[in-house]
């Protein structure tokens, strides 16, 4: 007898984490992160989308610990505090960009899930 290994007959539901799985939003994380730098006078490089793009995946914690070693605990933490508020206020401002043809995976899914 053949054994149905769909996640249809198992799931009902699919969840997604919408950053980096629905979207991308590399480029305005790294605007977002460029105003403050601008803020503060301890950052000493830009902060580009390809940076943002290198340490997609990292906790946030790693992550400024990647994009600035040479920063002591108490500014790496200062600069992570203001930037993951400038991040969500820019991101909820102009979001990012839809990766392609998601409005029609999605159409599709919600023929089948919740």
């Amino acid at each position: 007898m053949a054994q149905d290994i769909s996640l249809k007959n198992k799931f009902d539901s699919i969840i997604f984490d919408l950053d980096g799985t629905l979207w991308d939003s590399t480029a305005n994380v790294a605007v977002a992160w460029q105003a403050v730098k601008e803020q503060v006078d301890f950052i000493k490089d830009d902060i580009t989308q390809k940076d943002v793009q290198g340490i997609t995946g990292l906790t946030y914690t790693a992550i400024f610990e990647h994009l600035f070693p040479y920063l002591n605990e108490d500014k790496r933490t200062e600069f992570k505090s203001l930037a993951s508020v400038s991040e969500l206020e820019t991101l909820s401002r102009l979001g990012g960009d839809l990766y392609p043809k998601l409005e029609e995976t999605l159409e599709y899914l919600s023929h089948n899930y919740k």
